[in-house]
């Protein structure tokens, strides 16, 4: 287990806050490759490089860093960047400005993507940060976009990470609150 985080040039403060919460790894995100080798040195913690491609230019970063995530909503963008298997997490799926449909929320997932995804060993990422961040019915609608992504998730043995996508220290959380977020998450 890891957290996925976006630093902003406030590294060492990110780092410090892992360790204090008990992290064993962190994934240190940005908007191009960026080298860590000397934040690798001030820690104990497993630091992985990871860039946040704009959906369509991830294939620019491949063999540049450790981890390739891509942040869209959209389900025809998604299942096109699924197709092309660059990208290995996705995240923001339930973040849609669109309103949910009639009969099934409008999550950024399908029975399609799910078949592809599963197929490319590409895993989605649940964003706590867009929670920690809204309130009211929105919180609500993303809490509920996100219990029907881990369905999905089950039903097509996805790989879920769960990450802060934390910009700043104090928005990073411990590994067992994520743990019981799930648990929460997947009750029926």
């Amino acid at each position: 287990m890891f957290d996925i985080v976006l630093p902003q040039n406030n590294e060492l403060g990110i780092i410090k806050m892992a360790e204090t919460l008990g992290w064993k790894e962190l994934c240190l995100a940005y908007d191009r490759p960026t080298d860590i080798a000397s934040f690798r040195r001030k820690t104990v913690i497993k630091l992985i490089s990871g860039v946040v491609a704009e959906p369509g230019a991830e294939q620019r970063f491949v063999g540049k860093c450790d981890i390739i995530l891509s942040k869209t909503f959209d389900a025809s963008t998604v299942r096109t960047l699924c197709e092309r298997g660059f990208a290995q997490i996705f995240f923001g799926l339930e973040q849609s400005p669109k309103p949910d449909f009639m009969h099934h929320r409008n999550s950024g997932l399908n029975h399609v993507i799910c078949e592809i995804m599963k197929e490319k060993g590409i895993s989605i990422a649940l964003d706590f940060s867009s929670i920690l961040n809204s309130g009211g019915k929105q919180r609500a609608v993303l809490l509920g976009r996100m219990k029907q992504n881990l369905v999905f998730a089950k039903k097509y043995a996805l790989a879920v990470v769960i990450a802060t996508f934390a910009k700043e220290p104090l928005e990073m959380r411990a590994p067992n609150t994520f743990t019981s977020f799930l648990n929460l998450l997947s009750l029926k």
